[in-house]
């Protein structure tokens, strides 16, 4: 059984509200419980938070929190991120209200909320490549379907989230990629990377230079390429996803982190 903590606010003023839906194990077991974030698919610009997404998580018991991030039709990049670090610091300072171990953060996102889950997990607090590392803000991280360099990935949906044409934004499309950030300064979490072969709207070379560049960091990284195209949760790999992430974040986060840490999901 699971539970549905719906429309939690986690930001307002100065921003607009934003909101997360917890969905968690029910009835709560007695010792605080790993969390998993959620973040939607959409461009940047389309979808909303849905908690059902987490329910194999909730029924393996993770806390989940699908979370709400300001579309880029309504401001444009960095404002995604920071509503992504909003949120962690939310569950973080509440982390007693709901019942979670905050050592035990994971986040998960599909395509653009891939890209951000990713971003996260590699550049914690940084706004941009040239400042210091800072640790990680979260302790594993699966990113699907996940765009990483978007100086390269020319499509109509980068300039809204950019704020303007790439040619212009080159800078910012640095800062707004996961790639600049990754070197072995410090720890980085695990990764969990799962593309389609076929997908045209995220070449599969994006998996490969995350790969590739979290390994030469010496970061911990399961990589899956499907025979598939883009949206993998809505096709007949889903299940196949879903285990997936089922079985990284037990691995990570179930109290069982030297499993990860070794690789061996």
């Amino acid at each position: 059984m699971t539970r549905l903590i719906a429309d939690v606010r986690y930001t307002g003023d100065p921003a607009p509200p934003l909101s997360l839906d917890i969905l968690r194990p029910d009835p709560l077991p007695a010792a605080p419980m790993p969390l998993v974030m959620e973040l939607h698919p959409g461009a940047w610009m389309f979808g909303g938070k849905h908690a059902e997404r987490n329910k194999m998580l909730a029924e393996q018991g993770f806390a989940t929190a699908s979370v709400d991030y300001r579309p880029s039709t309504t401001a444009p990049f960095p404002a995604q991120i920071d509503d992504v670090r909003a949120a962690v610091h939310f569950l973080r300072a509440h982390a007693a209200e709901y019942h979670l171990d905050p050592d035990r953060f994971g986040i998960w996102g599909e395509s653009s909320g891939g890209h951000l889950a990713a971003l996260l997990g590699t550049a914690g607090e940084r706004r941009s490549p040239c400042q210091p590392a800072t640790a990680p803000l979260v302790q594993a991280v699966a990113a699907i379907s996940a765009p990483v360099d978007l100086a390269v990935l020319n499509n109509e949906y980068v300039p809204p989230l950019l704020g303007g044409p790439l040619p212009g934004k080159r800078k910012l499309a640095v800062q707004a990629s996961p790639l600049p950030y990754i070197t072995g300064a410090r720890g980085l979490p695990p990764f969990l990377i799962v593309h389609g072969s076929g997908d045209r709207q995220v070449p599969p070379e994006h998996a490969d230079l995350l790969r590739t560049a979290l390994e030469a960091a010496g970061a911990k990284v399961e990589y899956v390429i499907l025979n598939a195209g883009h949206n993998l949760l809505g096709s007949e790999y889903a299940a196949q996803c879903q285990a997936l992430l089922v079985e990284f974040f037990t691995a990570c986060l179930q109290g069982r982190p030297q499993v990860c840490s070794q690789g061996a999901f």
